[in-house]
């Protein structure tokens, strides 16, 4: 998903999650991208599938909008 106009960039957070629920990277700002690390050294995740939300408010109607769906890392 790329978001482009619609939403208010300082409401908006995405978060990456490992397959047991854990967040692993989070970013407010929506230029930003997750580079496939985790935490503070920037260790490379391992293959598998993992979870990313994104909550943000429109700019049309203040409307909160949650999306959630998966990616799967393949090295």
């Amino acid at each position: 998903m790329i978001f482009t106009s619609g939403f208010d960039p300082f409401d908006f957070n995405m978060h990456i999650y490992n397959i047991l629920g854990k967040k692993i990277w989070e970013s407010n700002n929506a230029e930003v991208v997750w580079d496939g690390t985790s935490g503070a050294l920037k260790k490379l995740v391992p293959d598998g599938t993992y979870t990313w939300k994104i909550d943000f408010k429109t700019l049309l109607n203040d409307e909160r909008v949650e999306v959630v769906g998966h990616l799967n890392m393949i090295r």
